[in-house]
């Protein structure tokens, strides 16, 4: 047992968040700078609304396609194919959906102070958890960034309802 974090456990690190499974896979450490890695799934028809935060991340698809709409000088949503990655700049409005009928298995790296607010904006998935996602509710992850911003947490989020022709449904 580590006297610092308590009894080590083989059990993996689950989290549901919004209808998907986080899977923290390696930690380098326990400061909100340190890089943590996660292992994910993105149902086909399943999306992430644009949002953006002040905290990096960089997507490598291990099997299926996801896309990533970014919200930079060229915005377009952006196809990344298995063996494949994607950085996300720290505050830049990014999309991510999977529009195939093929389950996406993808690596996600960020930090710490990410992987806090996924932990407490989603769910522990426990051994009587249904094999399919619990469903989070937007709501209920918005109050978590109110929460968090409300209370001087450094993770501010930025998300925004769409406004006029800011359609994500379709590709351009």
């Amino acid at each position: 047992m580590n006297s610092d974090r308590g009894p080590k456990s083989d059990a993996p690190e689950l989290i549901d968040l919004i209808g998907g499974r986080l899977e923290v896979v390696a930690r380098m450490g326990t400061s909100d700078s340190d890089t943590v890695l996660f292992r994910g799934q993105l149902a086909p028809g399943k999306s992430v609304p644009l949002h953006s935060h002040v905290d990096h991340e960089c997507f490598y698809v291990l099997s299926g396609c996801i896309e990533v709409f970014l919200a930079d000088d060229m915005p377009s949503w952006r196809a990344i194919e298995a063996g494949h990655s994607l950085l996300v700049a720290d505050s830049l409005k990014h999309s991510i959906r999977n529009v195939t009928d093929r389950l996406a298995d993808l690596i996600m790296a960020t930090n710490g102070r990410l992987a806090r607010f996924f932990r407490e904006a989603g769910g522990p998935v426990t051994t009587s958890t249904n094999i399919l996602p619990r469903h989070r509710t937007t709501f209920s992850v918005s109050c978590v960034c109110q929460r968090l911003t409300a209370t001087g947490s450094p993770h501010r989020p930025k998300a925004r309802p769409l406004q006029g022709r800011e359609d994500l449904s379709r590709p351009e």
